[in-house]
């Protein structure tokens, strides 16, 4: 009866320290304290889907850019598509720099993401129809209505928002189809 106990109290115990330890930079990530999200990209699926690794989602940039960049430094070199820092950042706010982030670390060139992939602090809520402007280090990036590029799209530039073009809190995937 004791042993049984014991037991459960330890399971108890260990399930809530997993719940509310601090995440890598010392922050403690629920989905209300998420900020900023990152993810590296590691190549290309033949449908031309962007392959991530390492998302996660923290209550600050700072810890965000710096797991990224731990993701990086661990890849083999020769598979790694490794960037000094993120060549896409996704807002859901009206302008760049306003509301929560999403880091995309992968080189400029061909390849996109589905939004659906990308929990807000373990979800349910992902990015697809969240995205409202956009930075970027790459000449463009497109946006698309429904998932894997298909429906009507608008292309942003660096600083540019989505407002106005139909896409606003409206994509399902983004085309880093940069040019």
């Amino acid at each position: 009866m004791h042993r049984r106990r014991l037991a459960l109290l330890l399971a108890v115990a260990t399930s809530l320290t997993a719940l509310i330890a601090p995440t890598e930079a010392g922050a403690e990530t629920t989905r209300e304290s998420v900020v900023a999200c990152s993810v590296v990209g590691t190549g290309l699926k033949p449908s031309g889907e962007i392959i991530t690794t390492g998302y996660k989602c923290f209550d600050n940039d700072r810890a965000a850019l710096d797991h990224a960049a731990s993701i990086q430094r661990s890849l083999d070199p020769s598979k790694a598509r490794a960037v000094a820092g993120p060549t896409v950042t996704y807002w859901d706010g009206n302008t760049p720099g306003s509301g929560h982030r999403l880091y995309v670390f992968y080189t400029c060139g061909s390849g996109y993401l589905n939004f659906d992939g990308f929990a807000i602090g373990g979800g349910p809520a992902t990015w697809r129809n969240r995205a409202s402007s956009v930075n970027t280090t790459c000449s463009y990036v497109s946006f698309y209505y429904s998932p894997n590029l298909i429906g009507s799209h608008v292309n942003r530039t660096n600083g540019q928002s989505l407002v106005g073009t139909g896409l606003n809190n409206n994509s399902a995937s983004s085309g880093i189809a940069y040019g």
